[in-house]
């Protein structure tokens, strides 16, 4: 099941990782890309996977991996979790689009995952078993804007 959180409490902050570039750098750039990391940065920024971990972007210029979208960088750390059987599956995917949510939900499947977001317009339909701040179950990532004002803590932070 997927966990949504729009807040989160003092108590939960050292839960989640907002982190990702360190992560990334740390595990994904350490560990390399295997071939679905590959497809993922073309599908979800349209660059090619050049070799010791540089890019090729949308504009033809050789760049390094470091350079990808955050929320794709975001996606690639929660895949080098799960390919390494961590349980400690707390994300903030706030900088994820719709076309990072899409591939995330494959990815995630038949897993607990527990993922914080203040972004409530996300258009994606893909079906996933989703409950959100504990509360509310939905079908689909679009169903968060429906929630509208039922997301709020009175104490919160982010």
């Amino acid at each position: 099941m997927i966990y949504i959180n729009t807040f989160y409490y003092e108590t939960d902050k050292e839960k989640y990782r907002t982190n990702i570039e360190d992560l990334f750098r740390n595990t994904v750039m350490n560990d390399g890309f295997d071939n679905r990391d590959i497809e993922l940065i073309w599908i979800i920024d349209k660059a090619q996977y050049g070799e010791n971990n540089t890019i090729i972007n949308f504009m033809n210029s050789v760049t390094s991996a470091a350079n990808l979208s955050r929320g794709l960088k975001t996606l690639l750390v929660i895949r080098w979790f799960i390919k390494n059987n961590r349980q400690d599956l707390y994300f903030d995917i706030t900088s994820c689009g719709n076309n990072v949510i899409e591939q995330l939900i494959d990815e995630v499947k038949e897993r607990d995952i527990y993922l914080l977001t203040r972004n409530y317009a996300i258009l994606c339909d893909k079906y996933a078993d989703i409950m959100v701040n504990n509360t509310y179950r939905i079908k689909a990532f679009s169903d968060l804007a429906s929630l509208g004002g039922k997301l709020y803590a009175s104490s919160y932070s982010f």
